[in-house]
C-alpha cells in the first residue's frame, strides 16, 4: 500500500525533502498520486514518473 501523503505539499511524500529551490516535484502517475522528488521516483517513459513504492508494487521483482 502506498505511503500516506504528507500534509505539507512542499515536501516529498517519501523522503520529506523540501521542493522549494533545487528539487523538482513529480506527481506519481500510479496509485497514490503523491508528490515525490526525482530520487524517490522512477521514469515510466511517456506515462510520466511514479513513486518507488507504486513501481515496486507493479514490478515486484525490482528492488
Amino acid at each position: 500500500m502506498p505511503s500516506p501523503v504528507p500534509r505539507d505539499p512542499g515536501l516529498c511524500a517519501r523522503c520529506h525533502k523540501d521542493f522549494r529551490l533545487l528539487s523538482r516535484r513529480y506527481s506519481c502517475s500510479r496509485l497514490c498520486q503523491g508528490k515525490v522528488c526525482h530520487t524517490c521516483s522512477v521514469g515510466m517513459g511517456k506515462h510520466g514518473r511514479c513513486c518507488l513504492i507504486c513501481y515496486q508494487q507493479k514490478h515486484p521483482q525490482a528492488t
